[in-house]
């Protein structure tokens, strides 16, 4: 909470999408620190640095998934959204296991930190701007699926890139 308040009022002056890349590339540093840590104050740091990264992907995701959807489409975007941040949630750490096991617990940082800096990648690749035309058709045609939201290539890349920092 002390970062997500802060963090909404950045977001309010710099735009969403600057701050998820702060908070992605502070996911994926954090990470690496975490995997070449030296002692236990390094590895203290470097979660401290994960919570606060965390803390402004979490909030800007969120407010960007809202942004970027009509009211129609708003409460399947933030399912989906929240969905594959819990099946990363689950999953991750049983892969994250089987990596410390077989290959040792170091590893498991930086492969963390490779996969959240491909996340990094997807979200500057998000497009920001939402055509009025393309909203007012969306909102205007047939009854929506589940499948329009997975057809979304804005939704598709800040899921995936959130299911990365969890993964």
């Amino acid at each position: 909470i002390f970062i997500e308040i802060p963090g909404g009022r950045l977001m309010d002056r710099m735009g969403r999408k600057p701050i998820i890349v702060v908070g992605y590339v502070l996911v994926t540093a954090s990470h690496a620190l975490a995997g070449v840590a030296q002692s236990t104050i390094e590895l203290a740091v470097s979660r401290m640095l994960l919570g606060i990264g965390s803390a402004l992907i979490l909030s800007a995701s969120r407010i960007y998934v809202s942004e970027i959807s009509t009211k129609g489409q708003r409460l399947r975007f933030i399912s989906l959204f929240q969905g594959v941040s819990s099946i990363a949630g689950i999953v991750g750490p049983s892969i994250g296991g089987l990596i410390a096991e077989l290959i040792g617990i170091r590893y498991n940082f930086l492969i963390s930190s490779i996969v959240s800096g491909i996340g990094v990648l997807l979200v500057i690749n998000l497009k920001t701007h939402v055509s009025k035309a393309r909203v007012a058709i969306r909102a205007s045609s047939r009854r929506p699926s589940l499948l329009d939201s997975v057809k979304d290539p804005r939704i598709l890349a800040i899921s995936a890139a959130c299911f990365m920092i969890f993964f």
